[in-house]
């Protein structure tokens, strides 16, 4: 671990003590709302007599799930560890290096030994008394009650931090070539994910008790519901695979029926559907042109809108977009690797390929086009290879 300066030391604590905050507000409001007289009443009409243990229970399940929840919006949307992260340029990414690094990161040690003494300090509030009421019914239980409860939360913080940290630096190296995020935009999302949860607590509170009692209309319902929703997914889907199956296939066709007209052995294709079903290593096929060979490899993209970045050391990214009027919702992005070892030319086929495909590199995002070079690499799109071999450009 990196001897920290103060500024980190001061940044990490006062995020600590946020992380804290935050669930302490959210737990207790919780808590709070489910024994009022109101909620009460509502679950005796319901359920009938309800006992203290078992209300116990629900509200420390909830206060552990919160504090899981308040970690994760910390972790993943925290920008300054982002741009600590980026700038070191990771080449890859390995969970079991990554659990190490955040491990040893002062970032994670801060918050969980700020949020342990915060919780050592709140072990007897309000919002953590039912855990004390699981595991000691009709005892006080002093002091061992007091460490049961820190020993809960510290294990419920400690492996959320860990897992939602290391989640958290696989979506930023999956994202190290998307524009950068200011620290406004992060704190966007940070509202609109606790107005979610919000609308999700009230979910809870209203529709869930009454799903035991009326779970048989809701499955009658659901049978009917799930498959107008789900057979056109599925619909979707298909053709999205056929069409991209079908433009790979014409391709093939039309670079055998190029090669017997230019004289040029028809290569064999492996694997021809690569990209669309399944990916595989290495090329594709090996074209030998004027004495050259060139080992051909295909990548593709089944839908438009689906754009390709690339580098220059095999690694690609496909950026998939939620937008509505032309205004982003959102993205996510989904890694895969199109580099493999040759001592020949080696070339990209992008067959389907999307409306926008881009390289990375020191400079930063470029956009690419039919012939372009990335890395050792040589960009084709489908019609663009055709034409080349037709002029006898593979090679410029």
């Amino acid at each position: 671990m990196k001897k920290p300066d103060l500024k980190s030391i001061l940044i990490s604590i006062a995020n600590a003590i946020a992380v804290y905050g935050c669930f302490v507000v959210i737990a207790l409001i919780t808590v709070v709302s489910f024994k009022l007289e109101v909620s009460e009443q509502r679950y005796y009409l319901i359920y009938g007599e309800l006992s203290e243990n078992e209300v116990a229970v629900y509200c420390a399940l909830a206060v552990c799930i919160i504090l899981f929840c308040v970690i994760f919006a910390f972790s993943h949307w925290n920008f300054a560890e982002r741009i600590k992260y980026l700038s070191a340029k990771p080449k890859e990414f390995n969970y079991s290096i990554e659990i190490k690094n955040v491990i040893l990161s002062f970032d994670f040690v801060a918050e969980f030994v700020v949020c342990m003494v915060l919780t050592v300090i709140f072990s007897g509030a309000v919002f953590l008394a039912d855990f004390g009421k699981i595991l000691f019914i009709n005892k006080s239980g002093g002091f061992l009650k007091n460490l049961c409860i820190v020993l809960i939360i510290s294990t419920v913080q400690f492996a959320g931090g860990i897992f939602h940290r290391v989640n958290a630096r696989k979506t930023w190296f999956n994202t190290r070539y998307s524009e950068e995020k200011s620290p406004v935009f992060a704190a966007i999302k940070s509202i609109i994910y606790i107005i979610i949860l919000a609308l999700f607590f009230v979910f809870v509170w209203v529709y869930v008790p009454v799903i035991p009692k009326n779970l048989p209309i809701i499955l009658m319902i659901s049978k009917i519901i799930l498959p107008i929703f789900l057979v056109p997914i599925v619909v979707i889907a298909l053709i999205q695979y056929i069409k991209a199956a079908a433009e790979r296939s014409a391709f093939i066709k039309n670079l055998k029926s190029t090669c017997k007209e230019e004289n040029i052995d028809v290569p064999k294709i492996k694997n021809k559907f690569s990209f669309v079903f399944l990916r595989r290593k290495g090329s594709n096929f090996t074209l030998e042109v004027n004495e050259k060979k060139y080992d051909c490899k295909f990548i593709a993209s089944r839908k438009k809108g689906v754009s390709i970045i690339l580098d220059d050391e095999g690694n690609g990214l496909y950026v998939h977009t939620f937008s509505v009027a032309g205004a982003v919702l959102g993205q996510y992005h989904t890694r895969f690797k199109y580099g493999f070892e040759s001592d020949n030319n080696k070339v990209l086929i992008i067959c389907p390929r999307p409306q926008e495909i881009s390289a990375a590199d020191g400079a930063g995002l470029h956009q690419v086009d039919s012939g372009d070079k990335i890395g050792d690499y040589k960009l084709f799109s489908a019609d663009g290879f055709i034409r080349s071999i037709e002029l006898n450009t593979l090679e410029k």
